[in-house]
């Protein structure tokens, strides 16, 4: 209490480091833990660390305290100490650190190392490495996260077959707001052009009813499954977000965006409105436990058939940054963020998304491309689409690269345009 005098007082068992001892940081002693050698720093306990140097300024320290005050009296604290309104005699709390999963190791390859893809289970907090869970994580989830054993008997972990087989063509309906006839019923122009070498070429549709059912469905169980709340075959210009159409200008690019030429604009236009009538490409979208969604073709697909155009809400890069999806594309880079755009589909869009990466740094890997990617300018704007690089037999999945178009460039350069690190792709 205030009455009370420093004869009261004993002094502090423990000495701590005081504000006499404390080293400014130099080459010696530096003020960073990832670099400080083990004599500048003890371990007290896990995840908590006592440092030779101050970690943290005085501002900061006292930004972190709590206001409330247990013992305030200065006589209870060293000469020469700034009360902080807690227990802290000897200024020991600026010398302490405390990282809860500074010890934490993946639990699949019990490997400490790359802790900045290690992500951390929400529920029992065990680490994995992004790339040794499976499916693959291309970036590490913002929002809440379980890991397969906590996932286990939760209310909305249903095996995707299941959720699928729930699934039936009247959901598609009202899903993609489409009348579903019988594919002999649909009016296709895929046969509508004599195409030759560098032509696009549109998909012939699936003619079976059973297996036209079974496409769409497979659609829209896999839009469902991963939370997409619309069906769109266009660019999504929401209104709470900042990126306008007007901001997708492709003379604004830094590398040259070329026109299409005029034929493959009308076959891409025709392949446009095939997908609004109901004649999609024969392909369907499955899903496997170990390596997640991909697309298959359903029957032979010639070279350059159109498989989809890349679609999604349109944000800017800066927006991008608080975006935690593994599908995002760039349509527009203008070198700056604040004008630079991309396709997030999280919320919206077609099965583009769900086209399969090849692992960049393997030759196999990369063997097993067979579908391209390309930005292109139609009417003074950039597009997206995803074609067949070779010819693609039935059962094959469809697989190209995510990082096309970024080769040769600066780790800063790669940051910048998008780039997905698929070191750790199948």
């Amino acid at each position: 209490n205030e009455s009370s005098t420093s004869s009261d007082r004993f002094a502090s068992v423990l000495e701590w480091p005081g504000p006499e001892n404390n080293i400014p940081p130099n080459d010696q002693y530096p003020n960073d833990d990832s670099s400080a050698c083990v004599e500048d720093r003890q371990s007290v306990c896990r995840g908590l660390t006592l440092r030779r140097t101050s970690n943290i300024t005085q501002e900061q320290c006292e930004s972190k305290l709590p206001k409330s005050v247990a013992v305030d009296n200065p006589l209870d604290a060293r000469p020469g100490v700034i009360n902080r309104g807690m227990w802290d005699p000897a200024n020991g709390f600026p010398f302490l650190s405390w990282d809860p999963y500074l010890t934490v190791t993946c639990e699949i390859c019990n490997v400490d190392k790359d802790d900045h893809l290690v992500v951390i289970c929400d529920k029992c907090h065990s680490g994995y490495h992004t790339y040794c869970v499976r499916p693959v994580m291309v970036v590490v989830p913002k929002d809440d996260w379980l890991c397969a054993k906590c996932s286990t008997g939760q209310p909305n972990a249903i095996p995707f077959g299941e959720f699928a087989a729930k699934m039936t063509i009247s959901d598609v309906e009202k899903y993609m707001h489409l009348s579903v006839l019988h594919p002999e019923d649909i009016v296709s122009s895929h046969n509508a052009f004599r195409y030759i070498k560098s032509d696009w070429r549109i998909p012939a549709p699936i003619m079976s009813k059973q297996e036209y059912d079974k496409s769409l469905i497979s659609f829209v169980a896999a839009m469902h499954f991963v939370g997409m709340t619309s069906y769109s075959e266009e660019l999504l210009y929401p209104e709470d977000q900042s990126a306008k159409k007007e901001m997708n200008d492709s003379a604004i690019d830094v590398d040259t965006i070329r026109p299409l030429s005029k034929r493959n604009a009308e076959i891409f236009r025709a392949f446009k409105n095939n997908l609004k009538a109901g004649a999609f490409p024969p392909i369907k979208v499955v899903h496997d436990e170990h390596f997640g969604f991909s697309v298959e073709a359903m029957v032979v697909m010639p070279p350059h058939t159109l498989i989809a155009e890349y679609v999604g809400e349109v944000v800017t890069m800066e927006q991008s940054d608080e975006i935690r999806s593994d599908s995002l594309m760039v349509l527009l880079n203008t070198g700056k963020r604040e004008s630079s755009l991309i396709i997030d589909p999280t919320r919206g869009g077609n099965i583009a998304r769900f086209l399969s990466g090849i692992n960049n740094r393997s030759l196999v890997s990369r063997r097993k491309a067979n579908v391209r990617s390309l930005r292109f300018d139609l009417d003074g704007h950039v597009r997206v689409a995803l074609f067949t690089s070779r010819r693609v037999e039935p059962g094959e999945k469809l697989q190209y690269d995510y990082n096309a178009g970024v080769k040769g460039k600066s780790l800063e350069e790669l940051a910048e345009s998008g780039f997905y690190d698929t070191s750790n792709f199948f």
